[in-house]
């Protein structure tokens, strides 16, 4: 396949996550995407979730795991997502993720895989022990060392923090795709 087919393809799926219902996509180099053991220990002293869901640290792969996977893909696609509403954000996020990564999937790209934002949403309570949702489970990009802030703004993304309850935040999700 030339360069150029293979472009069209990955243009393709930004037009069908748009379509799922992102707002934009964009595709990226595997390369480009940022990851730092600084934020895993976000992670780890300022979250929450931290231990408490199966798609976190300390059960998700380290940032030296996910270097290793993401040198196994030549692109990725960084989806910007804003849910119609915020309460239901992580749900959004990841079923938009993972129907995603199964229409690549199912355009011949095999190695498809999906990663969304915070935690997993699927159970009130994770278990920690087997997922009873395995086909559902991702790890969070932030979980697995994904320095969402830097990977964006190489995308060309204008990101920034959110100073106030009233501003609309974006979220991202990461297709891992060939």
């Amino acid at each position: 396949m030339s360069e150029c087919e293979e472009g069209e393809r990955l243009a393709e799926l930004c037009r069908v996550a748009v379509s799922l219902g992102a707002e934009d996509a964009r595709v990226i180099e595997a390369k480009e995407v940022v990851v730092g053991n600084w934020v895993r220990l976000k992670c780890q002293y300022g979250c929450d979730g931290y231990g408490r869901s199966l798609a976190c640290p300390p059960f998700s792969p380290t940032p030296e795991e996910f270097s290793r996977v993401l040198g196994e893909y030549r692109h990725a696609i960084l989806v910007r997502i804003e849910p119609p509403d915020l309460s239901e954000f992580s749900l959004f996020c990841h079923d938009l993720m993972l129907r995603l990564e199964r229409e690549a999937f199912l355009r011949g790209h095999y190695k498809a895989f999906a990663l969304a934002t915070d935690g997993c949403p699927y159970c009130e309570e994770c278990n920690l022990e087997s997922c009873i949702h395995p086909e559902k489970l991702r790890p969070s990009m932030e979980g697995c060392g994904i320095d969402v802030f830097a990977t964006a703004a190489k995308a060309g993304y204008k990101i920034g923090v959110c100073k106030g309850r009233d501003a609309k935040p974006s979220f991202y999700g990461l297709l891992l795709v060939e």
